[in-house]
This record gives C-alpha cells, sequence and structure tokens, in this order.
C-alpha cells in the first residue's frame, strides 16, 4: 500500500510502522476495554442508590448519561478492533490494500 504524506513523495508503510500502530492501538484498547468495565460497576452501584430512593433525578440522569457514554465507548472499541483487524491483515498479506472491500465471486 502507497500513501502520502501531506506533500511528501509516496512511501510504502512499513511492517515495522505497523507493528508500532498495533502495539499503541491495543494498548489504548485495553485501557478502554478497562474502563468500559469499570462504568458497569458505577452503574450498578448508582442503581443500588435508585432503588432506595423513589425519585432522585441526579442519580436517574447519571445512571442514563453513563449507559448512553458505555454505548459509545462499546463502538469505538469495536470500531478499533476492526481497524486491528485491517492492520493485521495488511501485515500478514503482503501489502493488501485495506480499503479494498470487494467481494470475489
Amino acid at each position: 500500500m502507497r500513501i502520502r504524506r501531506f506533500n511528501e513523495n509516496l512511501v510504502e508503510l512499513s511492517f515495522d510502522r505497523v507493528d508500532e500502530m498495533l502495539n499503541e492501538i491495543k494498548e489504548f484498547l485495553s485501557t478502554l476495554e478497562e474502563k468500559d468495565k469499570y462504568f458497569d460497576s458505577i452503574i450498578n452501584e448508582l442503581k443500588n442508590y435508585q432503588d432506595l430512593s423513589s425519585k432522585n433525578d441526579q442519580i436517574d440522569d447519571s445512571i442514563f448519561k453513563i449507559e448512553n457514554s458505555k454505548k459509545d465507548l462499546s463502538n469505538i472499541i469495536a470500531e478499533l478492533s476492526i481497524v486491528v483487524d485491517n492492520l493485521n491483515s495488511y501485515k500478514n498479506k503482503n501489502n493488501k490494500d485495506i480499503s479494498d472491500k470487494s467481494i470475489d465471486f
């Protein structure tokens, strides 16, 4: 795969650089997955307080916002996992263009 960086000449994306990217993304994914689990514990704890009170708008709103944030975080994790798969595929399939989404019949 050939990429152009701004006004530079065409350069090939080296496998070393792909490995660096993969390591950074995987490390970031690991952190996000930890935080995703942490959100679960916060939601569960807030729901315990929600049960004690007949109406508590701050807790209800907080639960709602965290659940929405958790959905967004899950989407980010899924998208970054696809990036990891694509970069692994690029590296393993000897420069196969990762943007090629065509289906062979």
